[in-house]
């Protein structure tokens, strides 16, 4: 009855043969070439998934009444910004937020930013504003770009598969002692 031993050389032995070990070639890190590329592939499908959620645009829109949970900018006229400045603070000139009531007379956004006319932005946790519309110089609708989504998918995607194949590589020696340019040196 023959048994195979494991011998820390790397070589299984069975009786006085000497079989070679049939492990699979391994990546600098430990795993091996199979895991390696799944780790890879996860890592861009992830990304790419992630970048491909969706690029929006804001839109003006000629609606006269837009949807309730619409995302809005309302671009606001000189009267409006001083009227409004103990509300959303001095010299705003755009607001954006949710839509959540609209009538004849006002819109009621819940605020998420609003941008200075010097530039400054401010962001905002959803707190109730009331504008009338009679300050309000533009409206502009949050819509899907797909032109842009895909561009922007489509790009980055292939980015990280560069990435990924210039790095995919096993790199270094692949025989114990061995150099990368060739097998091991005697000396």
């Amino acid at each position: 009855m023959s048994a195979v031993v494991s011998i820390d050389d790397g070589v299984k032995r069975k009786g006085d043969v000497a079989l070679p070990s049939r492990a699979a070639p391994s990546h600098p890190s430990g795993l091996t070439i199979r895991q390696s590329a799944w780790r890879s592939t996860r890592w861009i499908v992830l990304v790419s998934a992630i970048a491909s959620a969706g690029c929006y645009a804001y839109v003006p829109t000629t609606a006269s009444r837009p949807a309730v949970g619409t995302e809005l900018q309302l671009t606001l006229t000189d009267s409006g910004t001083v009227v409004l400045s103990p509300f959303v603070g001095p010299s705003v000139g755009l607001v954006a937020g949710r839509l959540v009531g609209d009538s004849a007379d006002a819109y009621l956004l819940n605020v998420t930013r609003t941008d200075r006319r010097d530039g400054n932005e401010m962001d905002w946790r959803g707190e109730r504003v009331v504008v009338p519309r009679a300050l309000v110089s533009g409206v502009a609708m949050r819509k899907f770009s797909p032109g842009r989504t895909l561009l922007f998918g489509g790009l980055s995607t292939g980015a990280l598969v560069a990435i990924a194949e210039a790095f995919a590589g096993g790199g270094g020696a692949t025989t114990p002692g061995g150099t990368p340019t060739g097998p091991p040196t005697g000396r």
